[in-house]
């Protein structure tokens, strides 16, 4: 979405009133995932390339029994990698029913290149464009290393972010820059106390978008 709003602004000013961004992750300087700095550290995307799989947790019947079978005989095992790769005291915050029926549709897939992009944004400390290598780096970017996406280009499209206290992905300090990088188009901001990242989708209360949907209601649906 942030990259659409700066290279593509016209469209989406044309089609969205308000972008709600719910633990949004851009420059990653602070990250608190042990799993997502493991996988860093040990250049996990160069394994599955050398091994030609470009598919992350595929949605597979086998991915789907073994998930499900941890998350029915070994539940603490599911909160304790959501510790490391998301959110601080799982268990305590979010929701285990909930978090029980959101798992049954998970794996669901992704692409090798999202997980290579992540980890480019790490190790670069920068909201970077995808980095293809120095020869087509030139032929689309027209330079070597990819660019860096400039924020200050998103004007005039309401904006609101809210993130988790105890969000490992989208930490608060790299929210809070964010925040200040995106502060004129911001109406509405907070970092919810007892959130990890997951929370947003499973947590054990959601008071906390109260008071952004009455802003909603006041001044986008009048």
């Amino acid at each position: 979405m942030f990259s659409g709003l700066i290279e593509n602004s016209l469209f989406y000013k044309e089609n969205i009133k308000l972008f709600v961004a719910l633990a949004p992750v851009t420059k990653i300087n602070n990250i608190g995932s042990s799993l997502l700095n493991f996988i860093c550290n040990i250049s996990l995307h160069k394994i599955m390339m050398k091994r030609k799989i470009y598919e992350i947790c595929p949605n597979t019947e086998r991915t789907h029994k073994f998930i499900s079978f941890i998350n029915r005989y070994a539940n603490c095992l599911t909160n304790y990698f959501i510790g490391l790769l998301s959110d601080s005291n799982s268990k305590k915050y979010n929701n285990q029913n909930s978090l029980s029926v959101y798992l049954k549709h998970y794996p669901c897939g992704t692409s090798l290149n999202c997980l290579i992009h992540y980890i480019q944004i790490i190790k670069a400390k920068k909201f970077i464009h995808f980095d293809y290598g120095k020869d087509k780096n030139i032929e689309i970017y027209n330079q070597e290393e990819p660019p860096e996406y400039d924020l200050s280009k998103i004007k005039d499209i309401p904006i609101m972010i809210i993130s988790g206290e105890n969000d490992k992905l989208a930490t608060p300090e790299d929210v809070r820059w964010l925040y200040n990088e995106l502060k004129p188009n911001v109406l509405y901001f907070n970092i919810v106390p007892n959130m990890g990242h997951l929370s947003f989708m499973v947590g054990n209360n959601f008071s906390w978008f109260n008071e952004p949907l009455d802003i909603i209601k006041e001044d986008f649906y009048k």
